[in-house]
């Protein structure tokens, strides 16, 4: 499940910082919702193709995700105007709560974090500094600099763990779980990821997979608040 985890993590704050819906993610990708949904579940695994096509949408946005360089962590780094909303969203999905638990989690009222979360605020530095300072006591590290306008966030294996402890207690087992290795069932290209991401990702995909995604076009679910 260890590894599952860093996907869904990865999944999660890629979509937050880049402010996309399931929908549109799934779109971009050209699978589900509900595929995206179930990718964001630290019991799920991702196809390998689904990996290899979030990482280049992602590139295209400036966003970089690197479950790579190490096999405990989950890094994402991104370019552009905002990073500081950019980097609470990014936290607030790697633990996958809501905004009244992240800002409980930051002593914080739910109106700060709201307002930080958007594109078109300010953020107090106070406030930068109880969410850089609090990520960091969890083990996920925010580094982010206006002048260059580039962010690092850096989620540790003791977050990771902490956060797949906690997911555990929450899931809820799917029965259309397919029972097919992830290894097995992917399909498609790879000629977009490096040469590191194609040596390693048979050992982080080799859990159970997602059903097709075609199978899933017909469920329908509604949006939730992005975590």
């Amino acid at each position: 499940m260890y590894e599952t985890t860093r996907l869904a993590i990865a999944l999660r704050m890629a979509r937050a910082v880049a402010q996309m819906t399931q929908v549109e993610l799934a779109s971009a990708l050209d699978v589900s919702k509900t595929i995206i949904a179930r990718n964001e579940r630290a019991d799920m695994a991702m196809r390998a193709d689904t990996l290899v096509r979030l990482i280049a949408v992602m590139r295209s946005r400036q966003i970089e995700i690197d479950l790579f360089s190490t096999l405990d962590t989950v890094r994402l780094e991104a370019a552009g105007p905002h990073l500081d909303s950019a980097a609470m969203r990014a936290a607030r999905a790697a633990l996958n709560i809501s905004q009244q638990a992240f800002a409980d989690e930051l002593g914080l009222s739910k109106s700060v974090v709201t307002h930080g979360e958007r594109n078109d605020s300010i953020m107090r530095s106070d406030t930068l500094m109880i969410l850089i300072e609090t990520m960091q006591a969890r083990g996920i590290d925010l580094d982010w600099s206006p002048v260059n306008e580039t962010l690092s966030v850096i989620v540790q294996a003791k977050a990771v763990l902490a956060i797949e402890e906690e997911e555990r207690r929450e899931l809820i087992p799917l029965s259309a779980v397919s029972g097919v290795k992830e290894g097995q069932a992917s399909t498609g290209t790879m000629t977009e990821a490096t040469e590191t991401e194609h040596a390693l990702l048979s050992k982080l995909l080799s859990t159970p997979s997602e059903a097709s995604p075609r199978a899933d076009q017909s469920e329908q679910g509604s949006e939730d608040e992005p975590s």
